[in-house]
Parts: C-alpha cells; sequence; structure tokens
C-alpha cells in the first residue's frame, strides 16, 4: 500500500508493492547458505557463507489467483511455493503465497 505514514507509535501500513494485488502483509526471512569445513577429525572448524536464501510469506487481496511461477516484490523475484485461497475481506479474494529466492538465483529451469 504506497502511502505508509509514520507517527510516534511506528510506521502505519505496508510499503511493499505487487501490480493488481494490495499487499495485505509480508514477511521476509533472510538465511545464510553456509558449507561445514571439518577436519581429519570430522570436527567442524569453520563454516563458508556461499549464497543466502530469502523465504517470502504474504497475503494479498486481488481478483485473480496470483501466478505461481514468480512474484516480483520491491525488485525482488521471488520462486512461488504456495498459492492458497484464504477467503475474502471486503469483497476482495484473499490470498496467503509463499516463495523463495536466492541472492544467486532468482529464476528456475524446467526439465523437459
Amino acid at each position: 500500500m504506497a502511502g505508509a505514514t509514520t507517527n510516534a507509535e511506528g510506521k502505519w501500513g505496508v510499503d511493499a508493492v505487487l501490480d493488481g494485488y494490495t499487499v495485505e502483509s509480508i514477511n521476509i526471512t533472510t538465511t545464510p547458505i553456509r558449507e561445514q569445513v571439518a577436519d581429519q577429525k570430522n570436527i567442524v572448524r569453520k563454516e563458508i557463507r556461499y549464497d543466502t536464501r530469502h523465504d517470502l510469506r504474504c497475503t494479498l487481496r486481488g481478483t485473480a489467483e496470483p501466478a505461481n511461477t514468480t512474484l516480483t516484490i520491491d525488485s525482488k523475484t521471488f520462486l512461488v511455493d504456495l498459492v492458497e485461497k484464504a477467503g475474502t475481506y471486503n469483497g476482495l479474494q484473499r490470498w496467503n503465497v509463499t516463495g523463495h529466492c536466492y541472492a544467486n538465483c532468482t529464476a528456475e529451469t524446467a526439465l523437459s
């Protein structure tokens, strides 16, 4: 919802934008992806961070079901994992959507 305001108690509204939908709520979790490096006795001596995973959970309001391939929210493209019909609000259909992306991968390749 564009035009979120701030007051002494905190921020009002959601800044995330997705064309054709009202973003009711959004949560993005960031998780580092690491490789464990063990010594000759299999004791982990260090970890190497080689990527970052971003997980999306959001509730959208709109007339059409969101695409089940990718969603771009605030310039970040997520691969959609789940689209769930979530009832209505003031006559508009609600959708719960989960998805993910990596810092180095935002597209999938279908096997032929």
